[in-house]
C-alpha cells in the first residue's frame, strides 16, 4: 500500500523524507495512488521515486488535501498521473525533479478547483516518457507552470483543456511531441 493521510495531523505539517541527493534509491511502488492526501489534510515530501503499476497516481491531493514537494523527486511510470489534484486539491512543487516513466498525464488538475502549482523549478525527462497529454486542466481547475526549464523531451500531446479547465504557462513550450488542445471553454496561456 501506498501513503494515505485522510485527516489533518495537530502541531503541524508532516514531511516524508526520502533520499533527496538520489530520489531513485527510495521507491515507493504500488498498485494505486504512491501518496494521496485528502480531507483537508496536509503533506510535505521529497526525496522519493514514485511509481504506480495498474491503477493510480504518484501524487493525488483530493477534497481539500495538500501535498508540498519540498524536495528533490523521481516519476517513474504511474498508470494514471504522477500528480492529480481534484475537489479543492493542491499539489505545490518548490524543489527541481526528473521524469523517468511515463503516464496518461504529468500533471492532472480536474473538478471543481483542483490546482498544480509549478514555478521556477528545473524538470528533467529522461528515455523519452510518452503521455496522453502531459498537463490536463478540466472541469474548473487548474496548472499552474511558469519559470520552468525543462530539459530532455516526451511524446504525446502537450496539453489538454476543457470545461473551464486552466494551463497558465506565460507562453512556454511544455513537453510533448504534438500540439496541445482546447476545448468547451478551456483556456491556455
Amino acid at each position: 500500500a501506498g501513503v494515505s493521510v485522510t485527516s489533518p495531523f495537530v502541531g503541524g505539517v508532516p514531511v516524508l523524507q526520502g533520499d533527496t541527493t538520489t530520489p531513485g534509491n527510495v521507491v515507493i511502488s504500488v498498485s494505486g495512488d504512491a501518496v494521496s492526501v485528502s480531507n483537508g489534510a496536509e503533506l510535505g515530501i521529497g526525496g522519493f521515486k514514485l511509481v504506480t503499476a495498474t491503477a493510480g497516481s504518484g501524487l493525488n491531493a483530493t477534497k481539500a488535501g495538500r501535498i508540498n514537494v519540498t524536495g528533490k523527486m523521481e516519476f517513474g511510470t504511474c498508470a494514471t498521473a504522477h500528480m492529480h489534484s481534484s475537489y479543492a486539491g493542491q499539489i505545490a512543487v518548490s524543489a527541481d525533479y526528473t521524469i523517468s516513466g511515463g503516464s496518461l498525464y504529468h500533471w492532472w488538475s480536474e473538478t471543481a478547483g483542483g490546482s498544480v502549482a509549478v514555478i521556477g523549478r528545473t524538470v528533467t525527462l529522461t528515455g523519452t516518457p510518452a503521455f496522453t497529454a502531459f498537463a490536463n486542466a478540466t472541469i474548473v481547475a487548474q496548472i499552474v507552470a511558469v519559470s520552468n526549464t525543462y530539459s530532455g523531451s516526451a511524446t504525446g500531446s502537450r496539453y489538454s483543456v476543457t470545461l473551464n479547465g486552466v494551463i497558465l504557462s506565460s507562453g512556454a513550450t511544455l513537453p510533448g511531441s504534438t500540439a496541445g488542445t482546447t476545448a468547451t471553454g478551456g483556456q491556455y496561456n
